[in-house]
């Protein structure tokens, strides 16, 4: 059984075209193509910290337009790494105590105030390290 249009008699096959020529000249007025040339040093450059950062030569540079457009600086791997590392000890120590909350009530031990006051504070460390980068 052949699937009727509803918004036109055309044939599929040139509705397809339409669609297709339509797409395109929307996508030419709402897309800008960026032409460029390094010279060989830069182009080494920015493929060394691409391949570190295992992203495209485009991408390291989309990435570094971005982090200059927003006033960021843009961190190397090995940043992101010690960010997550740090970022992870911290839960790791907020977790700890938690437990020890949990054991000092069931104990009637009463350090709910101070770790409660304690979490929190790990809580705003890890989120100043999460936005370093976007508030400055």
């Amino acid at each position: 059984m052949k699937k009727e249009n509803s918004t036109s008699n055309e044939p599929p096959q040139l509705d397809k075209k339409i669609y297709q020529k339509k797409y395109w000249q929307l996508y030419k007025e709402t897309r800008q193509r960026v032409h460029g040339i390094l010279d060989a040093d830069e182009y080494q450059k920015i493929k060394a910290r691409a391949d570190e950062n295992n992203c495209s030569v485009w991408q390291q540079i989309y990435a570094q337009a971005q982090a200059y457009e927003n006033n960021a600086p843009l961190d190397s791997s090995e940043i992101k790494k010690q960010r997550d590392e740090i970022i992870f000890l911290l839960r790791d120590i907020a977790s700890k105590w938690q437990m020890m909350e949990v054991k000092a009530g069931e104990d009637g031990h009463g350090l709910s105030n101070y770790g409660q006051h304690i979490l929190e504070r790990l809580q705003q460390i890890e989120n100043l390290i999460k936005n370093n980068n976007t508030e400055k």
